[in-house]
């Protein structure tokens, strides 16, 4: 994003109006310019309307500040390689594979704005609103070999949760193996990618996508969505402030996971399991089986009991929905 643009939206994040000559005085350029990049702006999802009293930026979108991100990991500084703050990429978790790697334990960050090709599991599209959601992947390298890090995506669902109530956010729930929810609704989401060699040390890359604020957007009825900022107090929660905090809690599992793996987590996530003893339906290469969901094993599993006998499915195999 060019500084003009972004000083632009910085000017407009308090929500109110806001004269395009008074923009144009401030960022030293004309007034032209000023809705030229209103324009732009307006072409990649931000809401910026116009009338009488000059712009005004939807209230469900704030743009991120750097300050506040860097604030709420002073403490992990040591910790943390890299932090990119970026407009649109294709996918934060993208972006980083294609940096080399940092082998020292030190984790690589990024977080956007906007995804123009957002992933999630099994090759799913993620999308999300510009300026209404937090979108961010951290990289590692861990000396554990692949196999070790099969349990990530649930001692990762489990922080992310944890660090989403602290913030004030009710009623989250985890869906095996990577979901978190609201009810029946979609809050965020988790995607880990490990690669290297069997031996190891494994590259991980962890991506987070929560909404924050999506305006109302309810989803299709098949798969309903819910935000933050429906899900937790009344006087909102500080999206840049709430992403430093996933960012931190992040950092801190991937330096824990590797010295005590998933152990630790499994009753913290029996506690949030939204599935256990509900009925589910699993699909997968092979069909579907339905049964009753049994919590997570304690390679992070999925145990369900079928009408012949307990089975164990593995997440990169299968999808889960809760079955009537």
């Amino acid at each position: 994003m060019s500084e003009v643009r972004r000083r632009l939206l910085q000017r407009l994040a308090d929500g109110g109006a806001h004269p395009g000559t008074a923009i144009a005085a401030e960022l030293g350029v004309s007034r032209a310019a000023v809705a030229k990049q209103v324009a732009r702006l307006r072409a990649v999802g931000w809401d910026i309307a116009s009338g009488p009293r000059g712009y005004r930026l939807s209230s469900g979108q704030v743009p991120l500040d750097r300050r506040v991100l860097e604030r709420g990991l002073a403490g992990l500084r040591g910790r943390i390689a890299s932090l990119e703050l970026l407009d649109q990429v294709d996918s934060t978790s993208s972006h980083l594979a294609r940096l080399a790697p940092v082998d020292d334990g030190r984790v690589q960050v990024c977080i956007a704005e906007d995804q123009s090709a957002g992933r999630g599991r099994r090759g799913r599209a993620w999308h999300a609103r510009p300026g209404g959601s937090i979108l961010l992947s951290l990289a590692a390298t861990l000396p554990l070999p692949p196999p070790a890090l099969a349990g990530l995506s649930i001692a990762a669902g489990v922080v992310c949760a944890e660090t989403l109530i602290a913030a004030g956010v009710e009623g989250i729930t985890l869906k095996w193996p990577n979901d978190l929810l609201v009810g029946d609704a979609k809050l965020g989401g988790i995607l880990v990618e490990v690669s290297g060699e069997a031996a190891g040390p494994g590259r991980v890359i962890l991506g987070i996508g929560i909404n924050h604020d999506l305006g109302g957007a309810d989803g299709e009825p098949e798969w309903p969505i819910t935000d933050v900022v429906r899900s937790s107090t009344p006087g909102g929660i500080d999206r840049s402030a709430l992403a430093a905090a996933l960012i931190a809690s992040a950092t801190r599992l991937l330096e824990d996971f590797r010295h005590h793996g998933l152990a630790p987590y499994l009753s913290r996530w029996h506690g949030l399991d939204g599935l256990v003893e509900r009925p589910v339906r699993v699909e997968g290469p092979l069909g579907a089986v339905e049964g009753t969901a049994l919590g997570v094993a304690a390679d992070g599993s999925l145990r369900v009991r079928t009408e012949n006998g307990e089975r164990a499915f593995h997440s990169g195999d299968v999808s889960v929905r809760r079955a009537s």
